[in-house]
Order: structure tokens, then sequence, then C-alpha cells
């Protein structure tokens, strides 16, 4: 099977579906996105990060990043103490690079 495109009007579609649904005040702010196997295909986000707040500035990746591991916290799913090897063992033993004396 070959990757997923969509088209310049099926992306200019799920724009205004966005747009839209912030506009309409239906949600104050949302990610979206499709991906596949191979990577993201499309990947948006609407809204401010204060509701209605213009001047707050748009939301992004990050702040939903931060925004589901605060729920995560809330719901009990992780702590602030929890060890991020318990979550993603491949992170256990990482090297930190902490100086460079330019010989590799």
């Amino acid at each position: 099977m070959g990757r997923l495109n969509l088209s310049p009007a099926q992306k200019n579609l799920f724009d205004r579906i966005l747009s839209d649904a912030v506009a309409s005040k239906s949600t104050a702010a949302l990610p979206f996105g499709v991906t596949t196997a191979d990577g993201p295909v499309y990947m948006r986000t609407a809204g401010t990060k204060l509701v209605g707040d213009l001047p707050s500035g748009s939301i992004n990746e990050d702040i939903i990043f931060w925004i589901a591991a605060l729920q995560l916290i809330e719901c009990g799913g992780i702590g602030l103490g929890t060890l991020v090897e318990t979550i993603l063992p491949e992170l256990a033993n990482l090297v930190v690079v902490t100086d460079y004396d330019g010989t590799g």
C-alpha cells in the first residue's frame, strides 16, 4: 500500500472544520492529526492558549503535550515523581554529555 497523501482541498477542508469549531465556540482549542505507520500526514492545532484571548497566542504541539501530562497526573496515571524509565524503558540508561573537548 502506498503512502497516504491528502490533497490541498482535503487539507483545506480539515483546516476549515477546525477553524469553524473554534469560531463557533463548540470547543476552546483542539489538536487534530492524521497519521499512518509511516508518520504524520496532517497535523494541526486550532484555538488560543486562553479561551477567546488572541493576545495569549495560538496553541501548539508543546501545549497539547503539557495538557495531556497534567491530565495524566490528575487522574493518577503518573505522578510528579514517576521515573521516565517506568514508562519508556529505553530511556533507563541514557548517557548525558555535559562537556565537549573537541576530540569527539
